[in-house]
């Protein structure tokens, strides 16, 4: 079964990270990129999502801003880690939604 929307509607997106070693979400910063293509996108940070638990977060996002498209989010966490010059890892992960933004069908 297709996950279909229409471009306007407004959705919860669930973000969630598996811990990285003993770091879960709650414990590092991170952004979030909404889109549907290169040109079209929202980027979020941790502290404009709902805090749902640990591992959790919450986007609300309206799929107005986004275009039409496969909905994908780009995740894109500092890690805490001594061993880098700056104190910290980057982790960039793409997470498909598997909902496809339609024009009104």
């Amino acid at each position: 079964m297709e996950n279909r929307i229409i471009a306007g509607t407004e959705i919860k997106l669930n973000v969630h990270a598996e811990p990285i070693g003993d770091a879960h979400m709650v414990d590092y910063n991170f952004t979030v990129e909404i889109y549907t293509s290169p040109t079209k996108s929202i980027t979020l940070s941790k502290d404009k999502l709902i805090y749902i638990d640990e591992d959790n977060y919450v986007a609300c996002v309206d799929s107005s801003k986004l275009g039409v498209g496969r909905l994908r989010c780009k995740l894109t966490a500092q890690i805490p880690d001594g061993d880098f010059d700056d104190n910290f890892r980057t982790e960039i992960t793409v997470i498909d939604s598997g909902i496809d933004v339609v024009r009104n069908v």
